[in-house]
């Protein structure tokens, strides 16, 4: 055997090795996974009447504190910190961007302003909140206009960011929440451009390959969690990712992923919700800017619940067993546990007095539900859930304090079966926006390049069209045959309609043509050289 069939049969048996033990690898985390699973199946117990096996925690999105419009916002932003925490009580808060508006006095531009931060981290510091409760903010796009350095986070948001990214040079991509009953990850998506533009050139989040790589590896520490909560300021929708899917790949490891960004799209949807193809949840929040929203979210025995409210309205109601149908997540929550469950669960939050709150479910009065504990939130009501083992039905919670009565409605079911999604919410929020808008220009410009062609080679096409579409076309299309006759002004235009699709390919055509010309005719004998060096340098480019 010569050396050379020697060093070849020895690579062959090396790649063949160590592949069999990446696939080894990746087997035995996927049977540790599933046996982890397994195992919390069989030793968490299913919801009782004992306040155990539940945290719940804040989200906020869009404060928008601004130095122009509307000092309320940061006003009732502390009024949320120091008044209303203590009473929720929340494991922590989370803050997905925009926490500053950074626009100037005409809205027409943008830039960032000192006092807008400090005016953001005095509302917060001043409350007392941080030495309670854990606060992580993200920044949002308004908190990257205008922000043109480029690595790391730009030195305001650095220095006056609640989560005090100073020292850690961005916010920590993974957080740990440590209970008796296991470890919940969350994870920060942080999409926000750098360096970031001026508005409104960042209204699209982008994720470049470093992100990525850093997501992946928190999701591959996250991977022993009960659960994983992804949460950033762009939905997944408007980001921009190395490749078609690749966000997704990652999200489809945790249970939801929490965003806010769109706000309530003018006032047309308060709730932008949806479950994405590869099962998590996707759940946009309305904005704090103008509509003072905010979201509880709960993990009761692995059941993930949430209500968004407003802020200043009480009491608030949050049904945690049984849970909502519309937002069941098959396979990343133990749902049998409801059919299993003793008792039905529900958490109310008011600074008053709780004097009642009562339960029907199909109409039908269960009676009235009792803290599990002395100044419990959660109350607890005994049930019998095989009477609700078919289909989908309907649970009814009233909640009074000594001013106020809520009332909260919500379908839930134990055989599986679904509430649908509003088909906008849905089909915005499954949308590949950037691929969306690319075919959307292609569509455009071969239209315009199409009549512009017709125009100048086809003048007397005629189209079958009747009436009053005749007359409108007829006077387009000899607009455009007049314009196809300019002898000097329709090359120049044509070239620059091809131009707004090649443009990056022409330039660089025009660099390297002359550079392959030289080469050729100083040194023939290296022109494929030259060659191949050009395409490794022009490829990544285009």
């Amino acid at each position: 055997m010569q050396i050379k069939d020697f060093i070849q049969i020895s690579t062959a048996i090396a790649i063949l090795v160590s592949g069999s033990i990446a696939v080894a690898k990746y087997y035995r985390e996927y049977a540790d996974d599933n046996e982890a699973q397994m195992l919390r199946e069989s030793t968490v117990p299913c919801p009782s009447s004992t306040e155990e096996n539940i945290f719940w925690f804040i989200q906020l999105s869009d404060i928008h504190v601004s130095r122009y419009y509307d000092p309320g916002r940061a006003r009732d932003l502390k009024t949320l910190c120091y008044a209303h925490l203590p009473f929720i009580d929340p494991a922590f808060v989370l803050i997905t961007g925009d926490l500053t508006d950074a626009k100037t006095a005409d809205v027409h531009s943008s830039r960032q302003y000192m006092d807008e931060w400090k005016t953001y981290q005095a509302a917060i510091h001043s409350s007392g909140a941080l030495q309670h409760y854990k606060f992580m903010d993200l920044r949002g796009n308004h908190d990257g206009f205008d922000t043109p350095v480029k690595g790391g986070y730009e030195s305001i948001y650095r220095s006056h960011s609640v989560h005090n990214v100073k020292a850690q040079g961005g916010p920590a991509p993974l957080y740990t929440h440590r209970t008796p009953f296991g470890n919940y990850s969350f994870v920060a998506v942080d999409a926000v451009p750098r360096p970031g533009p001026k508005r409104p050139f960042n209204f699209f989040g982008i994720l470049d390959e470093e992100r990525m790589v850093t997501l992946r590896q928190a999701v591959r520490e996250s991977r022993s969690s009960n659960h994983t909560v992804f949460y950033g300021h762009y939905p997944s929708a408007i980001i921009h990712q190395p490749y078609t899917g690749a966000l997704h790949e990652i999200l489809s490891g945790g249970t939801a992923y929490l965003s806010g960004h769109l706000h309530d799209l003018n006032g047309m949807f308060d709730h932008l919700y949806t479950q994405q193809r590869s099962g998590q949840l996707e759940l946009e929040l309305a904005d704090w800017k103008f509509n003072r929203r905010y979201r509880i979210l709960a993990f009761d025995h692995d059941l993930l619940s949430f209500t968004d409210v407003t802020f200043d309205q009480f009491p608030i109601i949050l049904v945690t067993n049984p849970k909502d149908a519309m937002f069941s997540v098959p396979g990343k929550e133990p749902l049998g546990r409801i059919a299993k469950s003793t008792h039905i669960r529900v958490l109310v939050f008011s600074p008053r007095v709780v004097n009642s709150v009562r339960v029907w479910i199909d109409g039908k009065p269960l009676g009235a539900a009792k803290p599990s504990a002395p100044m419990s939130h959660l109350y607890v009501l005994p049930w019998s859930p095989g009477q609700y083992a078919e289909g989908l039905h309907l649970i009814k919670v009233e909640a009074s304090d000594t001013r106020h009565t809520s009332i909260v409605s919500q379908a839930f079911a134990l055989d599986g079966s679904r509430v649908p999604f509003h088909w906008f919410p849905t089909a915005l929020l499954l949308t590949d926006m950037a691929l969306f808008l690319k075919s959307f220009f292609i569509a455009a410009w071969s239209f315009v390049l199409a009549l512009l062609l017709v125009s100048r080679c086809q003048p007397r096409l005629v189209f079958p069209l009747n009436g009053r579409q005749q007359m409108w076309f007829s006077e387009l299309r000899f607009g455009l045959c007049e314009f196809a006759k300019e002898p000097t002004l329709f090359p120049v235009f044509l070239t620059f309609h091809v131009y707004l699709a090649f443009g990056m390919c022409v330039t660089w055509s025009c660099c390297i043509i002359p550079v392959l010309t030289m080469a050729m005719l100083v040194s023939p004998k290296y022109f494929k050289v030259f060659v191949l060096i050009c395409i490794l340098i022009v490829a990544p480019v285009l």
